[in-house]
Formats: structure tokens, sequence, C-alpha cells
């Protein structure tokens, strides 16, 4: 091979290496976009929850809402597989946490009491999930989210 065609080569395996390190960076951004949606709609699942008015809403609507947690969090667990460096540890003790603290509510509770119930765990899984929202760009968005609608 002549030496023009040795820098055509090169040229073209440079610009086909631009392509490829572009596309997993717009691929990882866009698992980081997912990642922090499903992180934010989960709180926001959280938050509906443990603010039901206990005179006004049935167990129907408390079972409905941590139910919608809990396909938040398959929906979150997904998602952060398709991230590089997420660590779900904390997300993950919080959530054993809340999901012992549902598995634990006696079927004649009422939704005053299983929201007692879940309260804590649920302030634990909101902390653990801001806490994974600042880790990320979508940090400072929601936070500012978060603290003006409370």
């Amino acid at each position: 091979m002549s030496k023009r065609g040795w820098i055509i080569l090169a040229i073209a395996v440079g610009v086909g290496l631009a392509v490829v390190i572009a596309l997993v960076g717009k691929s990882e951004k866009h698992a980081e976009k997912q990642y922090c949606d499903s992180l934010t709609a989960m709180q926001s699942d959280i938050q509906a929850l443990t603010s039901l008015d206990p005179s006004a809403a049935s167990m129907d609507e408390f079972q409905s809402d941590v139910s919608a947690i809990q396909s938040d969090w398959s929906s979150l667990k997904s998602d952060a597989q398709n991230l590089q460096d997420v660590n779900q540890q904390q997300l993950d003790s919080a959530w054993d946490n809340f999901e012992s603290a549902v598995k634990n509510i006696p079927n004649s509770d009422s939704v005053s009491d299983a929201q007692q119930s879940v309260s804590s765990a649920a302030q634990g899984l909101q902390s653990a999930l801001q806490a994974s929202l600042d880790a990320y760009t979508c940090g400072a968005a929601s936070s500012t989210t978060t603290t003006t609608s409370s």
C-alpha cells in the first residue's frame, strides 16, 4: 500500500473511532436521562402515598400507590443496568426497608395506620432517591423541583 493509502486508511479509522465514541457518549446520556426520569417518577409516587388523606382515602388507594411504587422500582432497576457507574447499594437498602414495612402491614389496618407503618421507610427511600438524583446531572433540577413543590 502506498503512503497515500496509509494516510487515507488512518483518517478513515480516526473518523470511525470518533463516530463510535460519540455514539457511546450519546447512549450513556440517554441511559442517564431514563434513570433520572425513573428516580423522579418514584419520588413523585412516594409523595402521593405519604400525602394520602387518611380520612378520605381507602386501603385500595393506598395499595394502588404502593403498586405504582413497586412498578417504579422495576423500571429503576432496569434503567440502572444501562449505566456504567451507578451505585445502587443505598437505594437497594432503602428499598428493602420499604418493602419490609409494606409486607408487615396487617390486613386490618386503616389507611392512617398503614401510612404510619411505612412512613419512616418511605422517608428513607425518598432520601436515597434524592442522593441518587444528586449524583447525576438531574440532581440540580430535581432538587429544585422537590423543594418548591413541598
